[in-house]
């Protein structure tokens, strides 16, 4: 069970303190809603910020928060707020699910906690307040919804003067779970997302009136039926008749169901990021200067217009994507991978499953396990195919030499990926050995025939390592580099012993290696496109 993430503190009142403190709170996502419970005259406000989130496997991820809420534009001094209720929707990207289906995650719980502050006359506060997930279904892949709420007690204040909430960083705890409703290898795990610098946090101000003097309390009527101009797959353009006011009308809010989703000046405005095909119900609701709301309009509805789906760039997963013996691994996928391999002594690098000449799939079983704050990814990889590669050099620095040159897989490789959820950092590291051999050699011009047993007399030990920001995360791969020793040859020739030859040209300490992973591809899914990498020197 998570344990609660609630933090509301209850202060004495003194020479202006608040009785009862409460606040915003947000969810790392595209939506985040606050509505208060039973406020007629509340002011809807909101707030777009961008976040940066350290998550397990796919490393650091900007997530955009819009944050809506209704706080009444007047409070009388001793005068008790109503609740506030908070209500939120995120949209998980497409990467965070990849990530939850490398892990078996079938659905996702969890809490999130967003730090604001509350400035009134006489304090400034930190509050926290929770906004527990709902449980909810974790898709093959493509994005999802999580929807959340949470509530805070009401405000008392007892000087007057000028109020304003502000919002800072959120601390999420999520708990993806398996179909029996286990943790997955994730196991529990907080992200702490940081504001990016540079942004308007300034979420809602309010007044806080002594009550000496009165104010235009008279709510504007209700605004005219909306009706439906025009629409495509992602929005919808709506005009309805002018409300009247005692005063005048500020404005119009748009709401499908209690979410606020656009505003306006005038009598007609467009709803963008909408999903396509989708049924909604829009109502409008008036607004003057002080802060008086009007009733809802009648409600429209409309849906959305299909639209077109592109196909993604690239291949679907070939057919023997993840049949690797491995067993016990939550995930069984493919990638590609593609680089150079040096030869120190002849001057020159090898292209390694050269992406242009028919490259290898790299099959993949992934397991994971947490060990907090450490996350680790074990993962075992095959080649399904030996890597071959035609390749030019200067032998001795002189004598030009083409040869084929095979790397054939010895077992299976491990990659190993540690992600640090506390700060964010991540170490990869991948072993594997690999027999090379050379056939149709030509030097010179003129064919050599080296035999088809021609070898390095033991598998070379290749290991390759990286991090950030070269190597992204093991979902979306990057560049791991080493070094490798080349043993001697043997059984090169067939009228005449050629080993020490190849062995002075090529055997030795002091080789690079530069390895590129590609994006890891699922079984029977669309996204992302297998691709091979293209190899970087």
């Amino acid at each position: 069970m998570l344990k609660p993430l609630i933090e509301v503190r209850h202060v004495k009142a003194s020479s202006g303190k608040i009785r009862a403190i409460a606040a915003s709170a947000v969810l790392a996502g595209s939506l985040v809603g606050i509505t208060g419970s039973g406020a007629a005259q509340a002011a809807p406000a909101s707030l777009t910020l961008n976040y940066t989130c350290p998550f397990p496997l796919i490393g650091t991820q900007q997530i955009s928060v819009r944050i809506q809420t209704d706080i009444p534009p007047t409070i009388g001094v001793g005068e008790q707020t109503p609740e506030i209720i908070v209500n939120t929707v995120t949209t998980v990207p497409d990467t965070a699910t990849q990530g939850m289906a490398l892990v078996g995650a079938k659905t996702l719980e969890g809490d999130a906690l967003a730090d604001s502050t509350i400035a009134a006359p006489g304090i400034t506060l930190p509050v926290k307040v929770p906004a527990p997930l709902e449980k909810t279904n974790v898709p093959a892949s493509g994005t999802f919804e999580v929807k959340a709420t949470g509530k805070a007690p009401a405000l008392t204040f007892t000087q007057p003067g000028s109020a304003k909430i502000t919002v800072g960083n959120i601390l999420l705890k999520l708990a993806p779970k398996d179909a029996a409703g286990g943790l997955t290898g994730l196991g529990e795990f907080d992200a702490p997302c940081t504001q990016v610098p540079g942004q308007n946090n300034l979420l809602a101000t309010f007044q806080i009136t002594d009550g000496s003097s009165g104010g235009d309390t008279q709510a504007p009527s209700a605004p005219g039926t909306p009706s439906v101009t025009a629409k495509t797959a992602n929005s919808v353009s709506l005009t309805w008749g002018a409300s009247t006011d005692n005063v005048g009308v500020a404005g119009y809010d748009v709401y499908s169901g209690t979410t606020l989703v656009a505003s306006a000046t005038g009598t007609s405005t467009q709803v963008a990021n909408l999903t396509p095909g989708t049924q909604y119900s829009f109502t409008v609701k008036a607004k003057d200067a002080a802060g008086n709301a009007s009733p809802a309009s009648p409600p429209v509805a409309v849906t959305t217009e299909q639209g077109t789906t592109e196909p993604p760039p690239g291949n679907p997963p070939p057919p023997e994507c993840g049949k690797i013996d491995s067993p016990g691994a939550t995930t069984y996928a493919c990638t590609y991978m593609s680089g150079f391999a040096n030869a120190a002594k002849l001057g020159g690098a090898a292209i390694v499953n050269d992406p242009e000449q028919r490259p290898v799939l790299t099959n993949v079983a992934i397991r994971v396990r947490s060990e907090p704050p450490l996350i680790t990814t074990d993962t075992d990889f095959q080649f399904v195919a030996p890597l071959r590669t035609r390749s030019t050099f200067l032998t001795f620095g002189f004598m030009p030499t083409v040869a084929t040159m095979e790397m054939t897989q010895v077992g299976t490789g491990k990659l190993t990926a540690s992600s640090n959820t506390g700060n964010g950092e991540m170490k990869v590291t991948a072993t594997t050995k690999m027999n090379v051999r050379i056939y149709d050699a030509i030097v010179n011009g003129t064919p050599l025939d080296v035999g088809e047993n021609c070898r390095m007399s033991q598998p070379i030990e290749l290991t390759v390592g990286g991090g950030p920001p070269d190597y992204t995360n093991v979902l979306g791969g990057g560049v791991l580099r080493g070094s490798i020793t080349y043993p001697p040859f043997r059984g090169c020739g067939v009228t005449e012993n050629l080993d020490p030859v190849f062995t002075a040209a090529i055997s030795g300490k002091g080789n690079d290696i530069k390895m590129t992973q590609g994006a890891v591809c699922m079984p029977g899914a669309s996204t992302p496109p297998c691709v091979p990498p293209t190899p970087r020197r």
